[in-house]
């Protein structure tokens, strides 16, 4: 594979905000891949593999992660490239477009997965799904205090981060669909915070939902968030958009969460293309 790459300039975007924020690196990267994947015209996710010439002609795509498939793609798209009348053409200089957290932001690791996983189910339900959640710097100082929960930060727990993300892209949570949210904060034992929360998110015709319970233990060295240790289980059924064959019925689902030690090389959240809707919850 890295042998087939040297004709090629490799670049990785993340295709949620090329699609989906608009910028002029977004835009050229739309209007090439539309000349040869089709369905992104209909909304459809833009993710894959493309081969894309300097003036913006398309000429591979690929969706698939089999090393002989990828390959084959790009032995054709090379040979299309080399037969193909050259064009002028422009490229924007590419930016990563993603969404930045706000100064001081706290970051979160999260993993989720369905455990355990049911017998005869689909081998995608062994997945293990990884991701961040961020804690605002004032919800933060709020939790230290110990007086209450920030509703922000609640609503983008329910909404954004518990949802079945094992088999793909999850539909996350729409405020209507969170039918429970009850989230307290108390003083612990040595100083610490326990954050607990419970749960209860479904669609209107009951055919996906999710409800469960949360605890943490947040840590402070003087005013800053120093260690960050939650769990969360809960009770997942149905299937999303882009995340087919779930376990049959109600399944069990757990979620982990700790502080990322190195924040600013995480990459955003998978839900912070929403940008300020994703930081106020709702």
């Amino acid at each position: 594979m890295i042998a087939a790459l040297r004709d090629f300039i490799p670049f990785a975007g993340n295709t949620h905000d090329l699609q989906n924020r608009r910028s002029p690196t977004g835009e050229w990267f739309m209007h090439a891949v539309s000349q040869i994947n089709p369905r992104v015209r209909d909304g459809v996710t833009s993710q894959g593999f493309y081969v894309i010439g300097p003036d913006g002609q398309a000429f591979g795509f690929n969706n698939n992660r089999n090393v002989d498939r990828v390959l084959d793609m790009l032995r054709k798209a090379r040979s299309a490239f080399l037969a193909a009348p050259k064009r002028a053409g422009t490229r924007p200089e590419l930016k990563d477009v993603s969404p930045a957290a706000p100064p001081g932001t706290i970051v979160l690791r999260m993993y989720s997965r369905i455990s355990p996983v049911p017998k005869d189910s689909n081998p995608s339900n062994e997945n293990l799904q990884r991701d961040h959640v961020w804690i605002l710097s004032d919800e933060a100082a709020q939790l230290r205090s110990g007086s209450d929960v920030p509703p922000a930060l609640a609503a983008r727990l329910c909404r954004f981060a518990f949802v079945d993300a094992v088999r793909g892209e999850p539909d996350f949570w729409k405020t209507s669909e969170i039918l429970e949210r009850k989230f307290a904060i108390q003083t612990a034992p040595n100083g610490r915070r326990l954050l607990t929360g419970e749960f209860r998110m479904a669609t209107a015709d009951g055919r996906r939902g999710l409800n469960g319970r949360l605890e943490a233990v947040l840590t402070y060295a003087g005013a800053t968030l120093s260690n960050f240790r939650g769990f969360a289980s809960a009770v997942a059924w149905g299937a999303s958009t882009y995340t087919p064959n779930p376990p049959p019925g109600q399944f069990p689902m757990k979620f982990a969460f700790v502080l990322a030690p190195n924040a600013i090389d995480t990459v955003a959240p998978q839900a912070a293309m929403y940008g300020a809707e994703y930081l106020r919850g709702e």
